[in-house]
């Protein structure tokens, strides 16, 4: 529920107090202690590992890195890597205080999160504008959001390197990489409130047993609030990784995790379907009212369809048939926080937190996830990786979406008594289930050699290996199946649940239906299965000349890629699914594509403080599960190539380093869905020819980006430490729908001559269709820029730690994340004049203390995020609306209000 900002803020400026004060009086009693390191030394950080194929964060310092897996997933400096890696280290992953995967990935260079607010894929990212990829954990991949509590950094590697992660987008791919077992002895405990609500405890556990074995425990419970009306997500999880060090040469590594976690799936936004009511248009319950102008009509679509709903807040009545009774309607417009003043009687919304969400409608997702390494180093100086990795992943949705403002203008119920709720705001939603369950195993084999000649330092690696990944979501919905019509799904049989606006929230609304009589039952209404298998070789060398002065990579992968999918392609008298494919039920769609994709570049530092890079790299993505072509073909591969040139900057022995690039990159063949069916199915029809009727296809299209990318990490002293990052990315469509193109050209003369026959009864109706169909073909503007497409994005950091005097042991730090206008549709018949989300600005800041307790090394930590409290809310689609004023704001999103997080790190 909401409550007064003042009395939480009052309750943390409290504890904040408390801490100091103790914090104070320690510091005066004790002699000054060293400062808590937000991350581990040098020595304690790094992992005894022979393989060349693990990143090492030991020589990472402040805010900058200094190598990444870029060299074909061989660890490489950064200085010498062509493609374009950024990387969010342990120490700037604390002093932000972020807990999830998007959290942190805000911060990173040209990159949006989008997983805040989608309903599956919480892990997403777009990345240079063009797309989301899967991420990938050690680099398998990864379909669970990251949490903080295991990870050791982030890695975003931009544009469509294929030696790096195969199969992707051609904005690139994330990467976790988690902690790892140490040979040194590290214990450490934080604690966390905020000013949400709720509290997050974690801890990291290291011990080392010998100089042989190792082993790390780490565990999160998070029961931190969201800012919304019941938004109080969970997350339970455990991470183990051990080492042991079989021989001089040998090592063997194991990792295991397993977690649950909820979320809770929010309306963005509400609907009008109440400012046409005229306020006096009711129904007593025998005389229908007049529809005309008055703004009412009946609730049932059908005059002999029944209308069943369960109110959780009058239980006792069960599901009650409101058919031939009586709802509001309205302009369909999203309520915005101000209100359309343009619109008479426009409904509000009561306040930003608002949600008529029950508290059960939530998403849970469990996983597991273990991965074993294997590492030897022969005498000839090749350093062998058997890696395996295997995942499962379930996520049970209760999605449905309470988002209309609706009026109950019935003065009485369906029993005929009085109707407790005349008058007041109500919505009705038909309760549905999905569960989507991922299973994924993944071999991977990596041979490598390094040496260092007179006049090069010459790395080989060859990697091979497979990725088998099941996918299969499942959709019940709620019907009746003892009603006269046996299909469950039937408007007569669909089963609703309403939530007035007023009324208190149901903890267990999808759990507590009530039949009255009705037989009510989720029934399957929509499934899949999908099986993938990956098989991939790759080669690489990376070539450094002149003490580094010139370092060459070349790649080079072929992968074999094979699916076969079935999908809902009929129903069952009774309204659940029948399974198949193109061809019909029973039948599978079977695809086999052979891809090889290269990468070539070079850094040149002519001084050593100046250098010069170009990149060309490509990849290809595999279409996901769906429907095939047009012409009954499956979905081709996605084919992606991208080039990256610019400077290298490193100054002062690297304690400042950056580049400045322009990238350009495209991806031909991505799937869309196909548009017209309808429309092509009623001619077909409307000519006798309804074998020629077709079924839900997918379409193909183009995107193109280009743009210029500044990335900047420095430890100006040793107190000091910056990032920067700026972007300035543009995207555009091309090639869209060749297959609808195609058909509508194959058929035209067909069509046409039967618009043109009086003789057809439905000719004119055809003529519309066609129409239709040409309005769609025109509307595929060449150029245009993608929707979503962000002007300007911009992320700063820093933070000065006082290490001598009366403030030793302080740290302040703060920054900002900025976002220039956004694309986010055009007028009308107007593709180039764009219609923008404006720009904005989110500021952060923190404060640390380090200092001993007692035997204990503590930090103690306040962060605050949107510190300046941005309110604007930021619109996500334009409509045009006559009454509104033409081409207006829509949908749109809030920015989460300012929050206080307070933490306490012990290590021990």
């Amino acid at each position: 529920m909401s409550s007064p900002l003042l009395p939480r803020l009052a309750r943390l400026a409290a504890v904040t107090a408390a801490l100091a004060l103790a914090a104070a009086s320690v510091r005066a009693q004790t002699a000054p202690a060293t400062p808590a390191a937000p991350a581990a030394t040098a020595a304690e950080n790094k992992a005894i590992t022979l393989a060349a194929f693990e990143v090492s964060s030991d020589r990472d310092v402040g805010y900058t890195a200094s190598s990444a897996l870029a060299g074909g997933r061989i660890d490489s400096l950064l200085k010498e890597t062509p493609s374009a890696i950024s990387v969010l280290t342990a120490e700037f992953l604390a002093d932000i205080a972020a807990t999830t995967f998007g959290s942190a990935a805000e911060w990173a260079p040209n990159s949006i999160p989008v997983g805040d607010t989608a309903t599956m894929g919480e892990y997403n990212v777009n990345i240079r504008g063009v797309g989301n990829s899967f991420p990938s954990r050690n680099y398998f991949r990864w379909y669970v959001s990251s949490d903080n509590y295991n990870t050791e950094r982030l890695e975003f590697a931009r544009g469509p390197n294929s030696i790096l992660f195969g199969d992707g987008n051609p904005g690139g791919i994330n990467t976790t990489f988690t902690k790892q077992a140490l040979f040194v002895s590290r214990r450490s405990v934080q604690l966390r409130t905020e000013s949400f609500g709720g509290y997050r405890a974690s801890f990291d556990y290291n011990l080392p047993a010998g100089s042989r074995f190792a082993v790390r425990v780490n565990a999160l419970t998070d029961r931190l609030k969201g800012w919304r009306d019941y938004d109080e997500p969970t997350r339970d999880s455990v991470h183990l990784a051990a080492t042991f060090r079989v021989a001089k040469d040998s090592q063997l590594r194991a990792e295991y995790e397993q977690g649950k976690y909820r979320r809770f799936s929010f309306a963005q936004t509400f609907a009008d379907q109440s400012s046409n009511w005229n306020r006096t248009t009711v129904y007593n319950g025998t005389t229908a009212p007049a529809t005309a102008g008055t703004g009412v009509g009946r609730l049932n679509a059908g005059v002999a369809d029944d209308y069943l709903v369960f109110d959780p807040n009058q239980a006792a009545l069960g599901i009650l048939n409101w058919r031939g009774f009586f709802q509001t309607t309205g302009t369909g417009l999203r309520i915005l926080p101000d209100g359309r003043p343009q619109v008479a009687r426009f409904p509000s919304i009561p306040n930003r937190e608002f949600s008529l969400q029950p508290p059960d409608a939530h998403i849970d997702t469990t996983y597991h996830s273990w991965t074993f390494y294997a590492e030897h180093r022969f005498p000839a100086g090749i350093i062998a990786q058997l890696a395996f990795n295997h995942q499962d992943q379930s996520r049970l949705g209760k999605l449905r979406v309470w988002d209309q403002h609706r009026i109950d203008v019935n003065t009485v119920l369906p029993t005929g008594a009085p109707n407790p709720n005349f008058g007041k705001a109500f919505a009705d939603v038909q309760p549905q289930l999905t569960l989507q369950e991922n299973t994924l195993s993944d071999w991977r084999l990596s041979l490598a050699h390094k040496a260092q000649l007179r006049w090069v330092r010459q790395s080989f690696s060859l990697s091979a290996g497979v990725r088998h990944d099941e996918y299969s979501p499942v959709t019940w919905t709620a019907g009746r199946v003892n009603g006269t019509n046996v299909n469950s799904q039937a408007a007569t049989n669909v089963i609703r649940i309403r939530q007035y606006w007023d009324a208190p929230r149901n903890p267990r609304i999808f759990d507590s239906l009530v039949s009255n009589g009705s037989d009510v039952r989720f029934i399957e209404t929509n499934t899949s299965d999908e099986d993938q298998r990956l098989q991939y070789n790759q080669l690489a060398s990376a070539s450094a000349f002149f003490n580094g002065k010139l370092s060459v990579l070349l790649g080079y992968r072929y992968d074999i890629h094979d699916r076969k999918q079935q999908r809902r392609v009929a129903a069952r008298p009774d309204g659940s699914s029948v399974l198949g494919a193109t061809a019909g039920p029973g039948t599978l769609d079977l695809s086999h594509v052979k891809v090889g994709t290269s990468s070539a570049g070079l850094v040149w530092f002519p001084v050593p403080w100046l250098g010069a890079y170009a990149n060309y790299s490509e990849s290809f993505n595999a279409p996901g599960s769906g429907a095939s072509k047009l012409d009954g073909s499956t979905i081709p591969p996605a084919s992606n190539d991208g080039i990256d040139v610019g400077l290298k900057l490193e100054f002062f022995g690297g304690k400042l380093a950056g580049t400045l690039g322009y990238y350009k990159m495209k991806q031909i063949d991505r799937a869309r869905t196909g548009d017209g069916m309808a429309d092509i199915n009623e001619i077909w029809n409307d000519l006798g020819r309804p074998q020629d009727t077709i079924l839900a296809y997918r379409d193909l299209e183009t995107y193109q980006g280009d743009g210029l990318e500044l990335d900047v990490t420095a430890n100006l002293t040793r107190s000091w430490r910056l990032m920067l990052n700026y972007s300035l990315p543009k995207t555009q469509q091309a090639d869209i729908g060749p297959g609808l193109r195609a058909y509508v050209a194959q058929h035209l003369a067909t069509w046409q001559a039967g618009a043109a026959n009086p003789a057809l009864p439905n000719a004119a109706r055809i003529a519309t269709n066609l129409g239709d169909i040409n309005r769609i073909i025109s509307g595929y503007t060449e150029g245009r820029t993608l929707n979503n497409t962000v002007e300007k994005i911009g992320n700063i950091y820093t933070t000065y730690s006082f290490r001598e005097g009366r403030l030793k042991g302080l740290a302040v730090g703060g920054g900002a994340n900025y976002r220039g206008r956004q694309v986010v549709g055009n007028r009308a018949n107007q593709p180039f004049n764009y219609l923008y989300a404006k720009a904005y600005t989110l500021v952060s800041a923190h404060s640390s203390y380090d200092l001993r307790l007692g035997k204990f090394r503590t930090r103690l930590q306040l962060n605050v995020s949107n510190l300046l409290d941005e309110q604007d809310v930021v619109y996500t689609t334009f409509t045009s609306n006559a009454a509104a004023g033409g081409d207006v704001p829509n949908a749109f999103r809030y920015q989460t209000p300012r929050k206080y997080s307070l933490s306490a790190t012990l290590n021990f």
